[in-house]
């Protein structure tokens, strides 16, 4: 689409310039538009191939002109300690999670778990959770309010096979008594295909919604609460 906008004004140069003011005008008289920085993020950690490299994990926090102190906890797991971590100013910090691997990542499948992160910060932040293995590491954009909403609908690709791997629906409630139903297009993990089925979660429960193979467009709907896919082919192997 971009490309075919610019072939558009090609032939007018002026023009062309004409809207990049009228968009920098605009944008200066906007509210700030924020993806993703919020002083509350939720977030649950997909499952990764150990033989793949799924270590070490890590969440990184970044301030702005405020300093922040940041606490990361797990509402439905009473045995988890939270996490306390102080950033100044326009500064970063990590917290690595590495030896709580497996009370972090949203494994097994088709089962309610207690999963779910919640971090809270006393100002600004942006937050991102960061397989670091240097072999094949990934990065994952919290959105705070964002990433939370009743309807998603899962798109997947079915074209190219990847031994083993499979993808998933990772999903964290943020309310309690949240209903979620999902329609799997394509068969799951205990699941079959095309057969609607509902889970009720609490705050900060979770669910692995996983395929049996690369294919599953899967559209849960229910009350709000924050859901990420978290389809990474080259981390399943």
């Amino acid at each position: 689409m971009k490309l075919a906008v610019l072939r558009c004004w090609a032939w007018d140069k002026r023009a062309f310039y004409r809207l990049i003011l009228l968009f920098w005008l605009w944008a200066g008289n906007t509210p700030a538009l924020r993806a993703q920085i919020d002083t509350e993020f939720w977030f649950v950690a997909p499952s990764v191939d150990e033989a793949h490299g799924d270590r070490p994990i890590l969440l990184r926090f970044s301030t702005f002109d405020q300093p922040a102190q940041v606490i990361v906890s797990q509402p439905a797991n009473p045995g988890f300690s939270p996490l306390v971590v102080s950033v100044g100013a326009n500064s970063t910090q990590s917290i690595d999670l590495t030896s709580q691997l497996n009370n972090i990542e949203n494994r097994p499948a088709n089962q309610v778990l207690n999963k779910g992160l919640r971090i809270q910060a006393t100002a600004t932040i942006t937050a991102y959770y960061e397989v670091a293995n240097a072999a094949n590491p990934e990065i994952f954009t919290l959105k705070g309010r964002n990433a939370l909403g009743t309807e998603f609908l899962i798109p997947s690709q079915d074209r190219f096979p990847n031994q083993n791997g499979s993808e998933a629906l990772d999903l964290v409630a943020t309310e309690n008594n949240t209903l979620v139903s999902i329609t799997p297009t394509a068969a799951l993990q205990g699941r079959p295909a095309g057969v609607p089925f509902t889970i009720t979660l609490q705050r900060g429960e979770t669910f692995s919604a996983r395929a049996v193979g690369i294919n599953a467009a899967t559209p849960p709907s229910g009350n709000p609460r924050s859901g990420f896919q978290t389809y990474c082919p080259d981390h399943q192997r």
